[in-house]
């Protein structure tokens, strides 16, 4: 039943012209030069320090390394973290 759905879902993206970010929930990562990484369909935090931000997402979990990084703002389902960013490690399923 979930392939079914799955099926639906792309097939309605695809002709609807709606983002896969969308109609499936991806994760979508921004990343502003080395100064912002913003993160839409997060699903909490797993670790915060000014070295290393771990979150996780419905596919995976995302690791940004740096200094000074900080969560500038944190909504439900979208976070932006400033700082200097080092990397951005996307580990999924």
């Amino acid at each position: 039943m979930k392939n079914l759905f799955d099926r639906s879902k792309r097939f309605i993206s695809e002709n609807m012209n709606i983002p896969a970010t969308v109609a499936f929930s991806h994760p979508m990562i921004e990343i502003d030069g080395r100064q912002r990484v913003r993160i839409e369909s997060h699903k909490g935090i797993v670790k915060y320090s000014e070295s290393e931000i771990i979150v996780n997402t419905l596919t995976g979990t995302v690791v940004i390394s740096g200094d000074g990084m900080n969560i500038h703002s944190l909504l439900d389902d979208e976070m932006m973290i400033k700082g200097r960013i080092d990397g951005v490690r996307y580990i999924g399923e």
